[in-house]
């Protein structure tokens, strides 16, 4: 089983024009085994979950040294409120869900 010892993670948004992508980020203190991370979204805090990117995110391994990752979701709408977690993969192909879930908070609604 990956070990990773996560001492970071948040998802930001800025409201920008056009409309800019919620932020997914962050840093591992020290990984073991690690292959890679997946990054889930959901329209509800319970689900259904869906995987966002379409490869996944390499890990480093194994390292005792800190990591840092990011992902842009740029498929979002105004308004609302996405909700999101990270889940590690070992290098035998074992996952893991390494955060708990976190809400985005909802994009400006821009009328003119």
């Amino acid at each position: 089983m990956a070990l990773v010892s996560i001492s970071y993670w948040m998802v930001t948004q800025t409201d920008a024009l056009p409309l800019s992508p919620n932020e997914i980020r962050w840093t591992t203190q020290s990984e073991d085994v690690v292959y890679g991370y997946d990054i889930y979204r959901s329209e509800n805090e319970a689900g259904p979950f869906i995987r966002l990117n379409p490869e996944t995110i390499n890990g480093a391994g194994t390292t005792d040294m800190p990591s840092a990752y990011y992902y842009a979701d740029r498929d979002i709408k105004a308004g609302k409120v996405y909700w999101y977690y990270i889940e590690s993969i070992d290098m035998s192909g074992e996952r893991k869900r390494l955060t708990p879930v976190y809400a985005s908070k909802p994009k400006s609604i821009i009328s003119w």
